[in-house]
């Protein structure tokens, strides 16, 4: 019975992580969320996951938190709510780094998202590979990537505090440097279970997960 449980997590975990590579996929093509419709399958529904983390799990010590140096150093511009070692503060930190991601493309800037994320999350290095693309052509996207219109720490998972992102990719496009359209999206809702750890400098993305 241990061991077919064991399967089934392992299963799962998978099942999420493919996720995180559909994601990318379109990222690549400069695309947030089409093409992940029908074929991310999370093991569980936002909304049962947001039910039971809070009997389930401990938030994170509020004693009192240290000021980040590595990050500070980084990324000066993070608020103080988002520098917090608490679940509010994780979500602070979230919803800093989808407000990073909507400027990185509307600039072209592959920076401002390195100091916010951990080596490992892939999502996170498609994201910043889409603006160094865009960069290097000369182009950038025009309108909001993705607009937070809610957000909830789930507790812990294992990849660290879980926080659950709901909003939508608004109507935009990618455009040249003359301002003609290279290639338009339309508006469409999306969901994501981000993970985060405390590193001691600060929260970390540690892995964003699509949401069906």
């Amino acid at each position: 019975m241990q061991l077919n449980a064991m399967k089934s997590n392992e299963a799962k975990l998978g099942s999420r992580n493919r996720a995180a590579v559909l994601l990318a996929a379109p990222l690549a093509a400069s695309m947030l969320l089409t093409g992940c419709g029908g074929e991310s399958k999370p093991d569980a529904s936002p909304s049962s996951t947001a039910a039971s983390s809070p009997t389930t799990t401990a938030p994170p010590t509020t004693s009192a938190s240290p000021t980040p140096t590595t990050k500070a150093t980084t990324d000066p511009d993070i608020p103080a709510a988002a520098r917090v070692h608490t679940p509010a503060g994780a979500e602070a930190f979230v919803r800093y780094f989808f407000s990073q991601l909507n400027r990185s493309w509307s600039t072209a800037d592959p920076s401002l998202l390195s100091p916010l994320s951990a080596p490992g999350c892939k999502t996170c290095a498609a994201f910043t590979a889409s603006a160094a693309e865009f960069a290097s052509k000369n182009q950038h996207y025009k309108g909001a990537v993705f607009s937070v219109t809610s957000i909830a720490a789930l507790g812990q998972g294992p990849r660290g505090q879980e926080v659950l992102v709901i909003g939508k990719q608004e109507p935009g496009a990618i455009v040249n440097s003359a301002g003609s359209v290279v290639k338009a999206s339309v508006a469409q809702s999306g969901k994501f279970v981000v993970s985060l750890k405390w590193t001691g400098n600060g929260w970390s993305i540690s892995e964003l997960q699509v949401q069906k």
